[in-house]
């Protein structure tokens, strides 16, 4: 693939896309200024993010460009072919109806981490041409660094909020005056940390030989 020549404008467009993404404080920001941006760069009709191993749902996926039919056909597809060891996703092309009645794929690239691929970046792209060696050599690595350092600060918030779940259930302990009170306080913060609607315990009561629920 031969290096993309591009224009003084294009050059200056990546710069502000990747000072944008910069600024971004969470992914739906990151991935949104990203995506609003690449049909422009590329002149592609469709993009989409996937990332994998992301709570609450395990992955996240983005998109524009997509009919509603066919973004959990592609969804699904990236999800298929992702793995997080460098050289081993499969890339071939994904099709996607991008329009009524005509047949369209999106290439898959995958975004690098530092030890690990942290996702894939999905594009429409013509056969050959400035815009398709734009994406094989440059875009990937402008998307990878800023999305690595949202993911960083997510991963540190997620360990930040962890410690505090871990002092609150201490201190609530040391503070309570039976085992009742011991129990609510974990099951409390065991719950919130975990978003959970509803948990309970089961003690075994070796003296009475019975259960007690809580």
């Amino acid at each position: 693939m031969p290096d993309p020549e591009i224009s003084a404008a294009t050059a200056f467009n990546l710069l502000g896309l990747v000072e944008e993404m910069m600024q971004a404080s969470d992914l739906p920001e990151l991935a949104q200024s990203f995506l609003k941006s690449l049909p422009r760069l590329l002149d592609t009709p469709a993009a989409v993010l996937y990332l994998e191993d992301l709570p609450p749902n395990g992955n996240t996926f983005f998109h524009t460009g997509l009919l509603p039919a066919a973004v959990p056909l592609v969804r699904s597809r990236c999800a298929a072919r992702f793995h997080p060891e460098p050289g081993l996703a499969n890339l071939e092309p994904v099709a996607a109806p991008l329009a009524p009645g005509v047949d369209a794929y999106i290439s898959l690239f995958p975004l690098n981490g530092s030890e690990k691929v942290i996702g894939l970046l999905g594009v429409a792209l013509p056969e050959e041409g400035p815009a398709r060696a734009l994406a094989y050599k440059a875009i990937p690595v402008l998307l990878t660094h800023p999305l690595r350092r949202v993911l960083e600060r997510l991963d540190y918030e997620k360990r930040i909020s962890s410690l505090n779940t871990y002092l609150n259930v201490s201190s609530m302990i040391a503070q309570a005056l039976d085992l009742k009170d011991v129990l609510e306080a974990v099951l409390y913060f065991c719950m919130e940390a975990v978003a959970a609607e509803a948990a309970s315990v089961l003690l075994l009561d070796y003296e009475k030989k019975n259960f007690r629920f809580y």
